[in-house]
């Protein structure tokens, strides 16, 4: 729990990335084949958000705090589940890179519009500028 919400609060969203991958890594194997079916499954219901409203932000709002649950909740647990929310938006927002990296791809951060290039590994994770879209090489943006 602590470790992706110690992640998604990495200003730099390279490294943001890199540490979600980690976290997902860690996961025990069972856990983590659940959770890819689960977020696959999701960003099917979130690719339909023209018909059921469902967009990555909603759905995120919807299973944050249940998939992202704390031991014990306390007033400091409940304040964080923005950021519950947040893991789970970047999970379906990028499920290709944490979950199905087959080749490299180019995806785009669904927290500061950063464009990254995704190598063939979810701990690869590599930022690539857009001049249209960024000038800088890195990422300065706070998440929102």
């Amino acid at each position: 729990y602590q470790t992706f919400l110690d992640a998604v609060k990495i200003d730099d969203c390279e490294q943001r990335l890199r540490e979600i991958g980690l976290a997902l890594h860690k996961l025990p194997a069972a856990n983590r084949e659940m959770l890819r079916v689960l977020v696959r499954h999701l960003r099917l219901v979130a690719n339909r958000a023209d018909v059921n409203l469902m967009t990555s932000a909603n759905l995120a709002v919807c299973f944050g705090p249940t998939l992202l649950r704390p031991k014990d909740e306390t007033v400091a647990s409940i304040m964080e589940i923005k950021f519950c929310n947040e893991v789970v938006e970047l999970l379906l927002s990028l499920v290709a890179a944490f979950f199905l990296p087959k080749k490299e791809d180019i995806e785009v951060c669904c927290l500061c519009g950063c464009a990254l290039r995704v190598a063939a590994s979810p701990l690869n994770v590599k930022f690539l500028p857009f001049s249209s879209s960024r000038e800088s090489s890195k990422c300065n943006e706070t998440p929102m």
